[in-house]
């Protein structure tokens, strides 16, 4: 879908899957085919099209949500109803749905809360949450739930830094930065000399960043960076600081121990809640609210209490393949496989 969180979760959730014994996969993707990726047999179910995600529900022996955070309305409620329909049916045809490393909210109406209360007081519904917010939430309706961690780990945890360039700066935006000229004097005095502009999301993110690199431009090496999962990986791991309005750009970061700012949101501040230390959240990107989450940064030892938030994620990940690898046997012993 040429958005660098989705295909990192995707990445990391054909691992998790080849890791843990799946023989196929019928994945929701916008056009026909099918392919082989790591020995697994995809083939692509055509996500616009009911009759097609009903008839590989049928065939399916296992429904998994691999992982992201779906199940909110704040900015569209329509998705929130397309992963509903999807889970709910499967539900009813009594299949048993796992939601790997999901995170829950915000959610806005009270007939969306209903909703997911259904899909989470179901027998047969099992989720690893990412994050305790959601986790706590989801046992209050069943035994079934666990906390879990982002699926992005599964992808990151084999993956070496590359040598960080000091005072490279890693911006990722999805929204216009107005009052930029006011950072460029901040910025040097944190010693920043070079900013890579990482789009992770091109279709929305260029019409923001191409503007940004004429204002930059005058006053630092800035490069617009561009390309597949691995190429932005790397871009952000050999920065020395990351400014990011999206979620994962944050994830990489903390797992890279690069010291990072990020978007004040709810999902946001639910996946780093565990990180007791952490406050640098800014609610936009004015000078006064850069400067602030600038200052929380130098409050505490970031590379130590990041690395104990680091290791604890990992762990959980770990944790979930071990538990799903239970669920897989469990289901070919069934099958008699």
């Amino acid at each position: 879908m040429n958005n660098y969180g989705d295909e990192l979760l995707l990445k990391s959730a054909l691992k998790f899957f080849k890791d843990s014994g799946v023989d196929e996969i019928l994945l929701l993707y916008p056009k026909s085919g099918s392919r082989k990726i790591g020995g697994i047999k995809i083939v692509h179910v055509n996500r616009n099209s009911i009759a097609a995600i009903i008839s590989a529900v049928k065939k399916a022996d296992l429904v998994i949500g691999a992982g992201g955070n779906v199940f909110q309305d704040e900015t569209s409620k329509r998705s929130f109803i397309y992963y509903y329909f999807l889970v709910r049916f499967s539900l009813i045809m009594k299949k048993q749905v796992v939601l790997l490393g999901h995170g829950i909210g915000k959610i806005n109406y009270k007939c969306d809360y209903k909703r997911m209360r259904k899909i989470l007081s179901d027998k047969n519904a099992f989720g690893v949450f990412r994050d305790q917010i959601s986790y706590r939430y989801s046992i209050k309706f069943s035994s079934n739930h666990l906390r879990g961690s982002d699926l992005a780990y599964g992808f990151l945890k084999n993956r070496e830094r590359l040598k960080p360039v000091e005072g490279r700066l890693g911006v990722i935006i999805k929204s216009e930065w107005p009052e930029l000229e006011d950072l460029i004097e901040p910025f040097k005095s944190e010693g920043i000399t070079e900013v890579f502009l990482i789009v992770t999301m091109p279709e929305q993110e260029l019409k923001y960043t191409e503007p940004m690199q004429k204002i930059l431009g005058a006053h630092f090496d800035v490069s617009i960076k561009i390309g597949e999962v691995n190429d932005l990986t790397d871009a952000i791991s050999s920065c020395s600081l990351i400014l990011t309005e999206r979620l994962h750009g944050a994830i990489v970061a903390s797992f890279f121990g690069i010291p990072f700012l990020t978007r004040d949101n709810f999902k946001t501040k639910a996946f780093f809640y565990d990180f007791k230390e952490y406050d640098s959240f800014f609610k936009d990107k004015g000078p006064s609210e850069i400067g602030k989450a600038l200052g929380n940064m130098r409050r505490y030892d970031f590379e130590k209490a990041n690395r104990v938030f680091v290791d604890k994620n990992v762990l959980m990940y770990e944790y979930t393949i071990t538990w799903f690898k239970n669920i897989i046997d469990i289901l070919k012993i069934q099958k008699g496989g």
